[in-house]
């Protein structure tokens, strides 16, 4: 391994996790007095985190106390959002059941001959004629004998 120990590894070894990692601390001063840092660090932690722990008795009492006491406020609070929760539903049910009812639905030939009353603006000029039924021998546009002339510039004369 060249050079020294990288944080990963230095962890690995101070978790006897590496042997690559453990050969290197052997001959590595450098890293060896970084890993036994780091083992002392981790040695005080759990050292400090159980002296913390260790409180006295009216400690623990005052904290199941306030824990209680919470919980207790809680409830209240639930109760209250309970209630307001029903009085919406009796609310809402009371409003969709007091209002007036809609009118039977129409037939459907009503329903087929209704025209909107603005219905007259979707109609356009050819409306009429599109609507009309064929008939032999009659002309929907009328046909006009084509023009020639030189009025229209149709002729090629130079």
């Amino acid at each position: 391994m060249s050079g020294h120990l990288r944080d990963e590894q230095l962890t690995s070894a101070v978790l006897d996790e590496g042997d690559e990692a453990r050969e290197h601390l052997e001959t590595c001063a450098e890293c060896r007095d970084e890993a036994e840092r780091a083992q002392a660090a981790l040695a005080g932690f759990g050292e400090s985190v159980r002296a913390e722990a260790g409180r006295p008795d009216g400690f623990w009492a005052w904290q199941r106390d306030a824990i209680l006491a919470r919980v207790a406020q809680g409830t209240v609070r639930t109760r209250r959002l309970a209630w307001a929760g029903a009085m919406v539903l009796v609310i809402l049910g009371a409003v969709l059941l007091t209002r007036p009812r809609q009118p039977a639905p129409r037939s459907p030939a009503t329903i087929s001959e209704w025209r909107s009353p603005t219905d007259w603006l979707l109609r356009t000029p050819g409306d009429a004629l599109l609507r009309s039924t064929p008939r032999v021998g009659d002309f929907y546009f009328p046909l006009e004998p084509a023009e020639t002339g030189s009025s229209k510039g149709g002729n090629n004369e130079g």
